[in-house]
């Protein structure tokens, strides 16, 4: 039974091209990602591959010190609003994204929306 379900998966990933989806919309976030970086100064770096993506949020770009209190607040902050991610790093300060293989450009947008609408909240 355990083959049978994950030959039925393979063959799902295969023939909805996921791993290309993974790929192009891995990219697009990306790209949206450093976009609300030049706006939010609290964002100093964006890293991953494909659609397994980090934010990490520092107090000062030129010292990287960790914004551990910032990223508590913008998680609850981006939860609020219906966008749940996860936190991480060896200072709770990073973000883990890992949407599904099925996300969409339109979900892409969406998510950055609502971070950079909760980015905007917390940092008035």
């Amino acid at each position: 039974i355990a083959t049978t379900a994950a030959m039925a998966n393979l063959n799902y990933i295969a023939t909805h091209h996921l791993r290309e989806n993974c790929r192009v919309v891995g990219a697009y976030f990306r790209e949206r990602l450093n976009e609300l970086a030049e706006q939010h100064l609290a964002i100093g770096d964006i890293r991953g591959m494909g659609l397994m993506l980090a934010i990490e949020f520092v107090k000062n770009r030129s010292t990287k010190e960790p914004a551990t209190e910032f990223t508590a607040r913008l998680l609850d902050e981006t939860k609020a609003r219906g966008l749940i991610v996860g936190k991480g790093g060896l200072y709770a300060n990073i973000f883990r994204i890992s949407p599904p293989m099925i996300i969409s450009t339109a979900d892409v947008d969406e998510a950055v929306r609502i971070l950079d609408e909760s980015l905007t909240a917390i940092s008035l």
